[in-house]
């Protein structure tokens, strides 16, 4: 009988004496386990909830600080009783947060954490870890005159995302910065004044929606942000930054309520349908058997349980920056966590054609007299993929290495080599990371969103755009730069975003039907399509899933290519395990006489909002 892998524990259910019982589970809550065509049920036992490293690193050699996660069935009254257990039986004072199911508290030693583990409504207990903004490969340059931002790469139209709002989960933004003015949400930013004293949220920032309008004459033409006309929101979310760069969450509620609360607070009008995050889970040391985390309950779960309830949601994440940590000299499962989540777009670094020269200890940094970057090229620092649970990670890749933006005026925002490099404390600086690429693709995502209401030709109202649609026509239009092995990978995802065909789907010029469809699946329908002759067919499914480490919901597409003689060719985007993201590529498609698309629901266990994008090329 094969193993049983629980929170990180393998067990053998045939040798392992806490699973065999001849009586009834003590227990509601069970764990059942497909064995062929059977199904065995276990009682869910407190020996599983506790997360292995947890036990060797933690309460064992002190104080901990841990994420505890309750079943579903735990109400809010419930949650209340738990957290008055914990401080009146257990003694367990230090309790930063309890909010949707999620509690994190400080515990002292082993036999905290085993009482914890006894009660009835928690479900995991895993240990709390640093968080990495993705700017580890920062270099600030201060000869900015001949550099230019790599807009090009993108072939961005006149859109500049006029009407929509961002969120920008990161360090703060700089409110004093002159291009940034323009840029923040005037209304949100005099109600909550967040200023960035590090420095890293005012360059992502910057990137997205920097406005050269009142940044005065000395303000690089080159840095002009993807999306001028958004309207940004600051959400500072760390604090305690140290020498590596690693920074911890400020807690306030999980990863819930830091990726929800500006939505869920926001007007409807202003409310921001797009969230940008620069940072994630460190990758583990090499030693381990993968870097990549497995799948938890207190933190991608959380996001994807957050985005299902929220369908026009879009949360944008780096992969990380740990491309070059190896297992057994394999590049491999080194997504960040939190990007892992299946709802979320997450986005690997490529490189630009600014000359570059490598500098030990600070990768490529910008060099006048250096060699041009390949833009067709991923990254070396860019995490790559598979997640631990095998889903294909990073989904699209984008310029990421030495982007020009802007940077806090504030002094302490300014270390000691900085101030050498820049006496002035300049305010704009080339920077390297994931965190750049994530924030060009937010960019690019409040371009869409804006083609799509304009005229009121595909929507009136921006709750109906999913953000299964927007990473449709993300994914769709993305442009395979892999070597030698062809994509989609673990490199690239889908490979290099390109605005121009991504915009191509809403047929703007021709006045066409639109190459793109959306729905709400709750049965088993199919749905045809049928497409125009051309030379290649580039078709993508993407779809909203509920929460757990592999899809809940089963949905994929089949493409039927009919032949002038009679007869068909079957593709389909069938994968083991399934992604709730999923592209096929048809070339020589002009052979063919018909191309219909249907979508198969294999198993649809609750509604799933989907989104199917395609184009000829």
């Amino acid at each position: 009988m094969a193993p049983i892998i629980i929170n990180g524990h393998k067990f053998d259910p045939l040798t392992t004496p806490e699973l065999k019982t001849d009586s009834e589970p003590t227990t509601p809550h069970v764990l059942v386990q497909q064995i062929g065509p059977f199904l065995i049920v276990f009682a869910y036992l407190p020996t599983f909830k506790i997360q292995p490293e947890l036990m060797k690193d933690g309460p064992a050699a002190g104080a901990s600080f841990v994420a505890i996660s309750l079943h579903k069935d735990v109400t809010k009254n419930d949650l209340k009783d738990v957290v008055k257990v914990f401080r009146d039986e257990l003694n367990i004072n230090r309790i930063e947060s309890a909010f949707d199911g999620l509690i994190e508290v400080y515990v002292d030693g082993v036999e905290q954490l085993k009482a914890i583990s006894e009660m009835e409504s928690v479900q995991t207990i895993e240990q709390v870890t640093d968080v990495d903004i993705n700017v580890d490969r920062a270099t600030n340059i201060v000869r900015v005159s001949d550099i230019r931002l790599d807009r090009e790469l993108l072939g961005l139209s006149e859109l500049d995302g006029s009407g929509q709002f961002i969120t920008v989960t990161d360090t703060g933004i700089d409110l004093n910065h002159p291009a940034l003015k323009m840029a923040m949400d005037s209304d949100y930013a005099r109600r909550h004044p967040v200023d960035d004293s590090e420095g890293h949220g005012s360059h992502v920032a910057g990137i997205i929606a920097c406005s050269l309008q009142d940044a005065g004459e000395q303000a690089p033409s080159c840095a002009k942000g993807i999306a001028p006309g958004a309207k940004l929101i600051a959400k500072a979310a760390f604090a305690e930054s140290n020498d590596q760069g690693i920074v911890r969450k400020i807690l306030n509620g999980g990863v819930t309520r830091l990726l929800t609360s500006q939505y869920d607070s926001g007007k409807v009008q202003s409310r921001p349908r797009i969230n940008n995050n620069s940072w994630g889970g460190k990758a583990r040391s090499s030693n381990d058997s993968s870097p990549q985390p497995a799948y938890s309950a207190v933190r991608e779960e959380q996001v994807d349980k957050a985005l299902y309830k929220r369908s026009d949601l879009l949360v944008v994440f780096a992969a990380g920056n740990d491309g070059e940590a190896e297992v057994k000299g394999v590049r491999k499962n080194q997504i960040g966590s939190y990007a892992a989540a299946k709802n979320v777009l997450t986005v690997g670094a490529s490189m630009t054609d600014r000359p570059l020269s490598f500098l030990e200890g600070e990768g490529d940094i910008y060099d006048v007299n250096g060699l041009p970057g390949n833009p067709d090229s991923v990254a070396s620092f860019s995490s790559r993929g598979p997640t631990s649970a095998g889903r294909r990670k990073p989904d699209v890749v984008a310029p990421g290495v030495q982007i020009l933006s802007t940077w806090s005026t504030s002094k302490q925002a300014h270390t000691e080599t900085e101030v050498k490099l820049n006496p002035k404390h300049n305010p704009w600086v080339l920077a390297s990371g994931t965190s750049m690429a994530a924030a060009v693709v937010s960019g690019c995502a409040a371009l869409l969103r804006e083609a799509l209401l304009l005229d009121g030709r595909f929507f009136k109202q921006d709750k109906e755009i999913t953000s299964a649609l927007l990473r449709a026509l993300l994914v769709n239009g993305a442009r395979d730069i892999s070597r030698g092995k062809r994509g989609p990978n673990n490199e690239q995802g889908h490979g290099l975003i390109d605005m121009v065909a991504s915009l191509r789907h809403l047929q703007l010029d021709t006045g066409e039907d639109a190459h793109f469809g959306i729905g709400v699946l709750s049965e088993t329908p199919s749905r045809d399509s049928t497409g125009e002759r051309h030379s290649k067919l580039n078709i993508t499914l993407c779809y909203i899933d509920q929460e757990g480490p592999q899809v809940q919901n089963r949905l994929s597409v089949i493409v039927f290519a009919h032949h002038p003689t009679g007869g068909s060719t079957k593709f389909d985007t069938k994968s083991k395990p399934l992604n709730n993201t999923q592209r096929i590529t048809i070339k020589n498609v002009d052979s063919y006489d018909r191309i219909n698309l249907v979508l198969n629901p294999e198993l649809i266990i609750a509604p799933i909002h989907w989104a199917l994008a395609w184009d000829f090329y």
